[in-house]
């Protein structure tokens, strides 16, 4: 994962909070990590969206806390997709991926 943050750039990632090889809170963690030592100001980390079937209370400020910048509990319906992505890449952005080829 360290590789991959460190190689290229995305414009969003979607991650998964329980992953069964490292958690992803501590991934998610290690990430901003990866980005703090490559430097660059705010406009340049990447958005990374916790999906989690956690529905508790403080859940998505544990997200949050972790280096999430946003919180979508599963199940999620494809509104509520657009509305993420609307909010990080731009409504015309999200609504070209939710659309694409259909």
């Amino acid at each position: 994962m360290r590789r991959a943050v460190a190689a290229q750039r995305f414009d969003i990632v979607l991650m998964d909070c329980q992953m069964s090889t490292m958690g992803g809170y501590d991934a998610v963690r290690q990430w901003r990590g990866v980005e703090a030592r490559r430097g660059g100001d705010a406009a340049e980390r990447t958005p990374v969206i916790a999906l989690t079937a956690n529905a508790m209370a403080g859940d998505r400020d544990r997200s949050l806390q972790a280096g999430y910048d946003d919180h979508l509990g599963k199940p999620y319906t494809r509104e509520d997709l657009c509305g993420v992505l609307g909010r990080w890449l731009g409504l015309r952005e999200a609504d070209a991926v939710l659309h694409d080829g259909q």
